[in-house]
Protein backbone atom coordinates (compact mmCIF):
# COMPACT_ATOMS: atom_id res chain seq x y z
CA UNK A 1 0.00 0.00 0.00
CA UNK A 2 2.86 2.73 0.98
CA UNK A 3 4.66 1.20 -2.37
CA UNK A 4 1.83 2.35 -4.16
CA UNK A 5 1.08 5.27 -2.58
CA UNK A 6 5.13 6.51 -3.12
CA UNK A 7 5.07 5.73 -6.61
CA UNK A 8 1.92 7.90 -7.22
CA UNK A 9 2.95 10.64 -5.36
CA UNK A 10 6.22 10.68 -6.84
CA UNK A 11 4.45 11.35 -10.40
CA UNK A 12 2.95 14.02 -8.63
CA UNK A 13 6.31 16.04 -7.64
CA UNK A 14 7.20 15.73 -11.23
CA UNK A 15 3.99 16.98 -12.51
CA UNK A 16 4.26 20.04 -10.67
CA UNK A 17 8.15 21.80 -10.91
CA UNK A 18 8.58 25.14 -11.94
CA UNK A 19 9.55 23.83 -16.01
CA UNK A 20 6.20 22.00 -16.16
CA UNK A 21 4.22 25.02 -15.33
CA UNK A 22 5.84 26.91 -17.45
CA UNK A 23 5.07 24.44 -20.19
CA UNK A 24 1.43 23.68 -19.48
CA UNK A 25 0.12 26.15 -16.84
CA UNK A 26 1.11 29.25 -17.73
CA UNK A 27 0.10 29.18 -21.41
CA UNK A 28 -3.46 28.11 -20.29
CA UNK A 29 -3.46 31.64 -17.83
CA UNK A 30 -3.38 29.42 -14.46
CA UNK A 31 -1.40 31.21 -12.34
CA UNK A 32 1.49 29.99 -10.10
CA UNK A 33 -0.53 30.06 -6.74
CA UNK A 34 -4.05 28.18 -8.19
CA UNK A 35 -1.00 25.89 -9.70
CA UNK A 36 0.22 24.99 -6.40
CA UNK A 37 -3.29 24.64 -4.41
CA UNK A 38 -4.43 22.70 -7.57
CA UNK A 39 -0.82 20.44 -6.46
CA UNK A 40 -2.03 19.81 -2.95
CA UNK A 41 -5.40 19.02 -3.63
CA UNK A 42 -4.55 16.30 -5.92
CA UNK A 43 -2.02 15.38 -3.01
CA UNK A 44 -5.01 15.28 -0.86
CA UNK A 45 -7.21 13.55 -3.29
CA UNK A 46 -4.68 10.55 -3.54
CA UNK A 47 -4.76 10.29 0.24
CA UNK A 48 -8.59 10.28 0.65
CA UNK A 49 -8.29 7.14 -2.42
CA UNK A 50 -5.72 5.54 -0.69
CA UNK A 51 -7.67 5.91 2.76
CA UNK A 52 -10.92 4.27 1.52
CA UNK A 53 -8.96 1.68 -0.46
CA UNK A 54 -8.31 0.25 3.37
CA UNK A 55 -11.98 -0.76 3.72
CA UNK A 56 -12.07 -3.11 0.70
CA UNK A 57 -12.07 -7.15 1.45
CA UNK A 58 -8.78 -7.32 -0.20
CA UNK A 59 -6.81 -4.66 1.82
CA UNK A 60 -8.08 -6.36 5.16
CA UNK A 61 -6.80 -9.46 4.27
CA UNK A 62 -3.74 -8.03 3.47
CA UNK A 63 -3.81 -6.10 6.94
CA UNK A 64 -4.76 -8.64 8.98
CA UNK A 65 -1.33 -10.75 7.87
CA UNK A 66 0.89 -8.07 9.92
CA UNK A 67 0.34 -9.47 13.33
CA UNK A 68 1.47 -5.72 14.77
CA UNK A 69 -1.67 -4.47 13.41
CA UNK A 70 -4.18 -7.04 15.13
CA UNK A 71 -2.76 -6.56 18.47
CA UNK A 72 -4.61 -5.21 21.61
CA UNK A 73 -7.75 -5.58 19.28
CA UNK A 74 -10.98 -7.34 20.11
CA UNK A 75 -11.20 -10.51 18.03
CA UNK A 76 -15.58 -9.56 17.81
CA UNK A 77 -14.67 -6.55 15.69
CA UNK A 78 -10.81 -7.48 14.66
CA UNK A 79 -11.90 -7.21 10.66
CA UNK A 80 -13.47 -3.89 10.67
CA UNK A 81 -11.11 -2.12 13.12
CA UNK A 82 -8.21 -3.48 11.44
CA UNK A 83 -9.72 -1.64 8.08
CA UNK A 84 -10.04 1.58 10.08
CA UNK A 85 -6.91 1.12 11.36
CA UNK A 86 -5.57 1.62 7.78
CA UNK A 87 -7.89 4.71 7.57
CA UNK A 88 -6.72 5.87 10.88
CA UNK A 89 -3.36 5.80 9.27
CA UNK A 90 -3.11 7.01 6.47
CA UNK A 91 -5.18 9.98 7.02
CA UNK A 92 -3.17 10.31 9.96
CA UNK A 93 -0.14 10.92 7.74
CA UNK A 94 -1.26 13.40 5.41
CA UNK A 95 -2.92 15.23 8.12
CA UNK A 96 0.15 15.52 10.31
CA UNK A 97 1.88 16.92 6.74
CA UNK A 98 -0.58 19.66 6.56
CA UNK A 99 -0.30 20.21 10.28
CA UNK A 100 3.12 20.58 9.75
CA UNK A 101 2.87 23.05 6.56
CA UNK A 102 0.13 25.08 8.42
CA UNK A 103 2.19 26.05 10.81
CA UNK A 104 6.03 26.32 9.23
CA UNK A 105 3.49 28.56 6.50
CA UNK A 106 2.32 31.18 9.78
CA UNK A 107 2.96 34.90 8.89
CA UNK A 108 3.93 34.58 5.18
CA UNK A 109 2.85 37.96 3.35
CA UNK A 110 4.33 37.76 -0.40
CA UNK A 111 6.72 35.11 -2.60
CA UNK A 112 9.44 37.02 -1.51
CA UNK A 113 9.80 35.23 1.88
CA UNK A 114 12.74 32.60 2.00
CA UNK A 115 9.65 30.14 2.51
CA UNK A 116 8.15 30.35 -0.69
CA UNK A 117 10.25 27.26 -2.14
CA UNK A 118 8.94 25.23 0.25
CA UNK A 119 5.43 26.12 -0.50
CA UNK A 120 5.52 26.61 -4.38
CA UNK A 121 8.69 24.11 -4.60
CA UNK A 122 10.46 21.27 -3.52
CA UNK A 123 8.22 18.67 -4.45
CA UNK A 124 10.89 15.74 -4.05
CA UNK A 125 11.53 16.40 -0.80
CA UNK A 126 7.89 16.97 0.25
CA UNK A 127 6.92 13.83 -1.42
CA UNK A 128 9.54 11.69 0.85
CA UNK A 129 8.39 13.53 3.58
CA UNK A 130 4.72 12.53 3.00
CA UNK A 131 5.58 8.87 2.28
CA UNK A 132 8.20 9.00 5.47
CA UNK A 133 5.18 9.56 7.69
CA UNK A 134 2.78 6.91 6.20
CA UNK A 135 5.37 4.24 6.69
CA UNK A 136 5.71 5.04 10.51
CA UNK A 137 1.86 5.51 10.48
CA UNK A 138 1.96 1.61 10.11
CA UNK A 139 4.54 1.49 12.95
CA UNK A 140 2.16 3.02 15.55
CA UNK A 141 0.36 1.20 18.31
CA UNK A 142 -3.03 0.25 17.42
CA UNK A 143 -3.49 2.19 21.15
CA UNK A 144 -2.89 5.42 19.23
CA UNK A 145 -6.28 4.63 17.49
CA UNK A 146 -8.49 5.70 20.84
CA UNK A 147 -6.43 9.11 21.22
CA UNK A 148 -6.50 9.74 17.19
CA UNK A 149 -10.37 8.99 17.11
CA UNK A 150 -11.18 11.75 19.37
CA UNK A 151 -8.42 14.52 17.77
CA UNK A 152 -10.33 13.10 14.28
CA UNK A 153 -13.78 13.81 16.15
CA UNK A 154 -12.81 17.43 17.65
CA UNK A 155 -11.17 18.82 14.46
CA UNK A 156 -13.66 17.41 12.06
CA UNK A 157 -16.25 19.03 13.80
CA UNK A 158 -14.02 22.01 13.57
CA UNK A 159 -13.65 21.32 9.59
CA UNK A 160 -17.91 21.09 9.13
CA UNK A 161 -17.87 24.77 10.24
CA UNK A 162 -15.16 26.04 7.77
CA UNK A 163 -17.34 23.49 5.20
CA UNK A 164 -20.01 25.40 5.69
CA UNK A 165 -18.24 29.25 5.43
CA UNK A 166 -16.80 27.61 1.96
CA UNK A 167 -20.01 26.25 0.58
CA UNK A 168 -22.12 29.59 1.38
CA UNK A 169 -19.18 31.34 -0.61
CA UNK A 170 -19.34 28.98 -3.19
CA UNK A 171 -22.85 29.42 -3.64
CA UNK A 172 -23.24 32.65 -4.01
CA UNK A 173 -20.26 33.12 -6.65
CA UNK A 174 -21.82 29.99 -8.70
CA UNK A 175 -25.19 31.94 -8.73
CA UNK A 176 -23.32 35.08 -9.58
CA UNK A 177 -21.09 33.43 -12.16
CA UNK A 178 -24.15 32.11 -14.15
CA UNK A 179 -26.49 35.02 -13.89
CA UNK A 180 -23.41 37.24 -15.21
CA UNK A 181 -23.07 34.71 -18.39
CA UNK A 182 -27.15 34.72 -18.79
CA UNK A 183 -26.90 38.53 -19.05
CA UNK A 184 -23.94 38.85 -21.41
CA UNK A 185 -24.65 36.37 -23.37
CA UNK A 186 -28.21 36.31 -23.58
CA UNK A 187 -28.17 32.71 -23.75
CA UNK A 188 -30.83 30.55 -22.30
CA UNK A 189 -28.43 27.76 -21.19
CA UNK A 190 -26.72 29.52 -18.27
CA UNK A 191 -30.73 30.00 -16.86
CA UNK A 192 -31.64 26.89 -17.39
CA UNK A 193 -28.60 25.32 -15.69
CA UNK A 194 -28.84 27.79 -13.05
CA UNK A 195 -32.63 26.73 -12.31
CA UNK A 196 -31.62 22.63 -12.91
CA UNK A 197 -29.27 22.83 -10.26
CA UNK A 198 -31.36 24.34 -7.61
CA UNK A 199 -34.33 22.20 -8.28
CA UNK A 200 -32.14 19.25 -8.76
CA UNK A 201 -30.61 20.55 -4.72
CA UNK A 202 -34.18 20.75 -3.53
CA UNK A 203 -35.54 17.24 -4.91
CA UNK A 204 -32.39 16.22 -3.39
CA UNK A 205 -33.02 17.14 0.17
CA UNK A 206 -37.16 16.25 -0.27
CA UNK A 207 -36.01 12.21 -1.28
CA UNK A 208 -33.45 12.38 1.80
CA UNK A 209 -35.87 14.03 3.94
CA UNK A 210 -38.50 11.20 2.77
CA UNK A 211 -36.21 8.64 3.34
CA UNK A 212 -35.52 9.58 6.72
CA UNK A 213 -38.75 9.27 7.57
CA UNK A 214 -39.16 6.17 6.37
CA UNK A 215 -36.29 4.32 7.17
CA UNK A 216 -34.97 6.17 10.55
CA UNK A 217 -37.71 6.79 12.55
CA UNK A 218 -38.25 3.28 13.85
CA UNK A 219 -39.39 2.39 17.52
CA UNK A 220 -35.87 2.96 19.42
CA UNK A 221 -35.22 6.25 18.01
CA UNK A 222 -38.52 7.91 16.97
CA UNK A 223 -38.94 11.32 19.13
CA UNK A 224 -35.49 12.32 18.68
CA UNK A 225 -35.08 11.70 14.91
CA UNK A 226 -38.54 13.08 14.19
CA UNK A 227 -37.81 15.95 16.30
CA UNK A 228 -34.31 16.23 14.46
CA UNK A 229 -35.82 16.28 10.67
CA UNK A 230 -38.99 18.40 11.44
CA UNK A 231 -36.70 21.12 13.11
CA UNK A 232 -34.13 21.07 9.47
CA UNK A 233 -37.72 20.95 7.88
CA UNK A 234 -38.59 24.33 9.42
CA UNK A 235 -35.39 26.14 9.16
CA UNK A 236 -34.42 25.22 5.44
CA UNK A 237 -38.22 25.98 4.03
CA UNK A 238 -37.58 29.14 6.09
CA UNK A 239 -34.76 30.68 4.93
CA UNK A 240 -35.98 29.43 1.55
CA UNK A 241 -38.41 31.91 1.76
CA UNK A 242 -36.53 34.86 3.33
CA UNK A 243 -33.92 33.90 0.17
CA UNK A 244 -37.06 35.18 -2.37
CA UNK A 245 -38.72 38.58 0.24
CA UNK A 246 -38.09 41.75 -2.31
CA UNK A 247 -36.71 43.65 0.86
CA UNK A 248 -34.21 41.40 1.14
CA UNK A 249 -33.10 40.82 -1.96
CA UNK A 250 -32.99 45.18 -2.61
CA UNK A 251 -29.92 45.06 0.04
CA UNK A 252 -28.44 41.87 -0.73
CA UNK A 253 -28.85 41.62 -4.83
CA UNK A 254 -26.68 38.39 -4.95
CA UNK A 255 -29.20 36.27 -2.62
CA UNK A 256 -31.25 33.65 -4.62
CA UNK A 257 -32.97 30.42 -4.52
CA UNK A 258 -29.88 28.39 -5.25
CA UNK A 259 -27.90 28.88 -2.31
CA UNK A 260 -30.55 28.07 -0.28
CA UNK A 261 -30.97 25.01 -2.11
CA UNK A 262 -27.23 24.20 -1.53
CA UNK A 263 -27.64 24.73 2.22
CA UNK A 264 -30.41 23.06 2.51
CA UNK A 265 -28.63 20.29 0.87
CA UNK A 266 -26.07 20.49 3.01
CA UNK A 267 -27.56 20.53 6.39
CA UNK A 268 -30.25 17.69 5.41
CA UNK A 269 -27.15 15.49 4.75
CA UNK A 270 -25.64 16.32 7.99
CA UNK A 271 -29.18 15.29 9.76
CA UNK A 272 -29.33 12.08 7.52
CA UNK A 273 -25.53 11.27 9.00
CA UNK A 274 -26.82 12.06 12.55
CA UNK A 275 -30.02 10.60 12.74
CA UNK A 276 -28.53 6.78 11.46
CA UNK A 277 -25.76 7.20 14.20
CA UNK A 278 -27.83 7.79 16.91
CA UNK A 279 -26.94 5.45 19.37
CA UNK A 280 -30.13 4.29 20.54
CA UNK A 281 -30.24 2.15 17.42
CA UNK A 282 -29.19 -1.26 16.51
CA UNK A 283 -26.50 -1.45 14.31
CA UNK A 284 -26.65 -5.18 14.00
CA UNK A 285 -30.20 -4.87 13.03
CA UNK A 286 -30.12 -1.90 10.26
CA UNK A 287 -31.95 -3.77 6.95
CA UNK A 288 -30.15 -4.20 3.36
CA UNK A 289 -31.94 -0.28 2.16
CA UNK A 290 -30.87 1.32 5.60
CA UNK A 291 -27.30 -0.23 4.77
CA UNK A 292 -27.20 1.28 1.51
CA UNK A 293 -28.43 4.91 2.48
CA UNK A 294 -25.39 4.79 5.34
CA UNK A 295 -23.18 4.17 2.33
CA UNK A 296 -24.73 6.84 0.45
CA UNK A 297 -24.14 9.38 3.34
CA UNK A 298 -20.73 8.77 2.87
CA UNK A 299 -20.51 9.36 -0.60
CA UNK A 300 -22.46 12.32 -0.10
CA UNK A 301 -19.91 13.63 2.68
CA UNK A 302 -17.40 13.13 0.52
CA UNK A 303 -18.74 15.17 -2.48
CA UNK A 304 -19.22 18.14 -0.65
CA UNK A 305 -15.86 18.00 0.76
CA UNK A 306 -14.41 17.57 -2.74
CA UNK A 307 -16.97 21.14 -3.66
CA UNK A 308 -15.36 22.60 -0.99
CA UNK A 309 -11.23 21.71 -1.28
CA UNK A 310 -11.65 22.83 -4.77
CA UNK A 311 -13.61 25.93 -4.21
CA UNK A 312 -10.80 26.55 -1.98
CA UNK A 313 -8.26 26.15 -4.54
CA UNK A 314 -9.62 28.33 -7.56
CA UNK A 315 -11.85 30.64 -5.49
CA UNK A 316 -11.46 34.39 -6.04
CA UNK A 317 -12.49 37.51 -4.37
CA UNK A 318 -14.18 38.94 -7.34
CA UNK A 319 -17.87 36.49 -6.74
CA UNK A 320 -16.81 36.15 -2.75
CA UNK A 321 -19.44 37.11 0.30
CA UNK A 322 -17.13 36.67 3.18
CA UNK A 323 -17.71 39.59 3.80
CA UNK A 324 -21.78 39.22 4.15
CA UNK A 325 -20.23 36.04 6.72
CA UNK A 326 -17.88 38.13 8.68
CA UNK A 327 -15.02 36.70 7.28
CA UNK A 328 -11.87 38.81 6.00
CA UNK A 329 -11.65 37.66 2.56
CA UNK A 330 -7.36 36.62 1.87
CA UNK A 331 -7.91 37.78 -1.65
CA UNK A 332 -8.98 41.24 -0.73
CA UNK A 333 -7.30 45.02 -0.49
CA UNK A 334 -4.19 43.75 1.42
CA UNK A 335 -2.89 41.75 -1.22
CA UNK A 336 -2.51 44.02 -3.99
CA UNK A 337 -2.45 41.17 -6.93
CA UNK A 338 -5.20 40.04 -5.93
CA UNK A 339 -6.79 43.03 -8.07
CA UNK A 340 -5.13 41.93 -11.18
CA UNK A 341 -1.45 43.38 -10.84
CA UNK A 342 1.21 42.14 -13.02
CA UNK A 343 3.02 38.92 -12.36
CA UNK A 344 6.30 39.72 -13.79
CA UNK A 345 8.35 37.11 -16.20
CA UNK A 346 8.34 34.61 -14.00
CA UNK A 347 4.94 33.84 -13.61
CA UNK A 348 4.78 34.40 -9.92
CA UNK A 349 1.62 36.24 -9.03
CA UNK A 350 2.61 36.80 -5.49
CA UNK A 351 5.56 38.81 -4.92
CA UNK A 352 3.70 41.39 -3.80
CA UNK A 353 0.99 39.90 -1.67
CA UNK A 354 -0.01 36.30 -1.09
CA UNK A 355 -3.25 35.80 -2.72
CA UNK A 356 -4.80 33.13 0.19
CA UNK A 357 -2.90 33.28 3.40
CA UNK A 358 -1.07 29.78 3.02
CA UNK A 359 -0.97 28.68 6.88
CA UNK A 360 -4.94 28.54 6.92
CA UNK A 361 -5.27 26.74 3.55
CA UNK A 362 -2.83 23.91 5.15
CA UNK A 363 -4.82 24.30 8.65
CA UNK A 364 -8.30 23.16 6.21
CA UNK A 365 -6.77 20.52 4.74
CA UNK A 366 -5.33 19.22 8.01
CA UNK A 367 -8.91 19.25 9.15
CA UNK A 368 -10.51 18.30 6.06
CA UNK A 369 -8.23 15.27 6.26
CA UNK A 370 -9.46 14.49 9.37
CA UNK A 371 -13.01 14.91 8.87
CA UNK A 372 -12.55 12.21 6.00
CA UNK A 373 -11.25 9.64 8.59
CA UNK A 374 -14.35 10.35 10.81
CA UNK A 375 -16.74 9.98 7.33
CA UNK A 376 -14.96 7.00 6.30
CA UNK A 377 -15.28 4.79 9.60
CA UNK A 378 -18.74 6.37 10.64
CA UNK A 379 -17.88 8.52 12.85
CA UNK A 380 -17.29 5.44 15.36
CA UNK A 381 -15.23 6.03 18.33
CA UNK A 382 -12.75 3.09 19.18
CA UNK A 383 -13.20 2.73 23.26
CA UNK A 384 -11.39 -0.14 25.96
CA UNK A 385 -13.28 -3.01 26.69
CA UNK A 386 -13.41 -4.43 30.24
CA UNK A 387 -10.30 -6.75 29.56
CA UNK A 388 -7.73 -4.09 28.01
CA UNK A 389 -9.13 -4.98 24.22
CA UNK A 390 -10.07 -2.16 21.90
CA UNK A 391 -13.48 -2.49 20.09
CA UNK A 392 -15.98 -0.38 18.50
CA UNK A 393 -18.17 2.28 20.28
CA UNK A 394 -20.79 2.76 17.63
CA UNK A 395 -23.03 5.63 17.29
CA UNK A 396 -22.05 8.01 20.21
CA UNK A 397 -24.44 10.67 21.08
CA UNK A 398 -21.44 13.57 21.04
CA UNK A 399 -20.74 13.30 17.51
CA UNK A 400 -24.84 12.89 16.64
CA UNK A 401 -25.44 16.26 18.40
CA UNK A 402 -22.05 17.81 16.80
CA UNK A 403 -23.48 17.17 13.40
CA UNK A 404 -27.02 18.26 14.16
CA UNK A 405 -25.77 21.48 15.79
CA UNK A 406 -24.01 22.67 12.65
CA UNK A 407 -27.09 21.63 10.42
CA UNK A 408 -28.45 24.63 11.99
CA UNK A 409 -25.26 26.60 12.12
CA UNK A 410 -25.30 26.14 8.71
CA UNK A 411 -29.28 27.23 7.80
CA UNK A 412 -29.02 30.15 10.16
CA UNK A 413 -25.30 31.38 8.85
CA UNK A 414 -26.85 31.38 5.34
CA UNK A 415 -30.07 32.95 6.48
CA UNK A 416 -27.71 36.36 8.00
CA UNK A 417 -26.03 36.74 5.15
CA UNK A 418 -29.43 37.31 3.34
CA UNK A 419 -30.39 39.57 6.26
CA UNK A 420 -27.45 41.03 7.21
CA UNK A 421 -27.16 43.88 4.53
CA UNK A 422 -30.83 44.56 5.40
CA UNK A 423 -30.26 45.04 9.02
CA UNK A 424 -26.83 46.56 9.26
CA UNK A 425 -27.24 49.17 6.58
CA UNK A 426 -24.37 51.49 7.77
CA UNK A 427 -21.56 48.34 6.88
CA UNK A 428 -20.36 48.16 3.26
CA UNK A 429 -21.29 44.21 2.49
CA UNK A 430 -19.51 44.36 -1.39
Amino acid sequence: MSCCAGFLLSRVSGCFNSAVYNVCCRPCGISSSKATRIAYAIVFLLFVILARLMLIDQAKIFLLKIKPLTEEISSKDLTKLVGFSGVFRVCWAISIYFFTMSIIMIGVKNSKDIRKGFQNGWWSFKILFIFGLLICAFFLPNRFMYAWSIIGAIGASFYILIQIVLLIDFAYCAQAYLIEKWESSESKKWIIVLLSVTFGLFIFSIVITSLMYIYFTDSSSRELSLIFISLNIFLSTFISAISVVPKFQEANIRAGLLQAALITAYSTYLVFSAVYTIPLRKFENLSDAQHKLKDFAKYAGESFTFIAIAYSTVRTSEYSSMSALGVKSFDDEDFPLAQGHDRGDSGDDELEGCRYNWSFFHWTFALASLYVMMLLTDWDQIAFHTDGTLNLSQGVMGTVWAKVVTSWVALLLYGWTVVAPSVLKNRDFT
